[in-house]
Formats: structure tokens, sequence, C-alpha cells
């Protein structure tokens, strides 16, 4: 699952052409990374033997960081524009493509960019997904 995410997100025109890490944020800005986050995985269980489930992830942008409000304002725009591609994505229908008898059926921002930490001239902008798929 997390595959097909990289390989979704690095077509992603918001991030430029940054290479989409897993689990490793480098201390560089305009890296990125998706980590995967704690949540209960199956929604529904089908009669059939199937069932509706859910992954959890978020994505971490390293930004500049020095305390400019103009700067700031960039950082939370980039956020913004990642969870606005993911929204288009969603209602056009083009999800990630996943392994065979795993079918995306919607792909959901749960939280907003928010700043997570904040180190000497970087910050960790993160932002909240959901990807709810059907597994037969």
């Amino acid at each position: 699952m997390i595959k097909e995410l990289q390989n979704y997100f690095a077509d992603c025109p918001v991030l430029g052409s940054a290479a989409v890490n897993i689990d490793y944020l480098a201390s560089r800005d305009g890296s990125v990374t998706i980590k995967t986050l704690e949540c209960e995985p199956i929604i529904k269980r089908y009669r059939t033997g199937g069932s509706l489930r859910q992954y959890c992830f978020q994505i971490a942008i390293r930004c500049p960081y020095r305390g400019s409000p103009a700067e700031s304002l960039k950082n939370e725009q980039l956020c913004e524009e990642l969870a606005e591609w993911v929204e288009e994505q969603n209602d056009a229908e083009n999800l990630p493509v996943l392994a065979d008898g795993i079918t995306a059926q919607r792909l959901e921002v749960t939280s907003g960019g928010y700043i997570i930490d904040e180190e000497t001239n970087h910050a960790r902008y993160q932002i909240g997904f959901r990807l709810v798929y059907t597994k037969i």
C-alpha cells in the first residue's frame, strides 16, 4: 500500500520534483515523506468475504522557517495546495492504483497542514490523509 502511495504522490505537481520518501524526512528544504498512521484497518466486512478498509497516513514536508510571516504563509499555502490537489484527484476519481484484488474508493484529507516542529531555519509541516479501499 505504501509503495503505491509513494508512486501516486511522486506525480503530484504541487510537490515538484521532490523525491517522496517513506518514514524519512531529510533536513533539507523541500524534503517529503509519507508516514503510516495508526487506525482501525477494517471499516466493514462483507458477507462475500471482502471488506471495506482504510489506510491512514500523513505527508510531511520540510520547509524553510525563519520566522517571516510571508514565509510561513507560503508554507501554509503549499499545504493547502496539496490538500486541494488530493481533493481534485478524488473528485475526478484519479486514485492510486493498488495491488490485484484491492481497489481505491476515495482519498480524503483528514487534517489540514500544520507545523509540527521547528528547527533552526527549517520546519516540518504535516497533512493527514485516509485512503478508503475495498479488498476482495
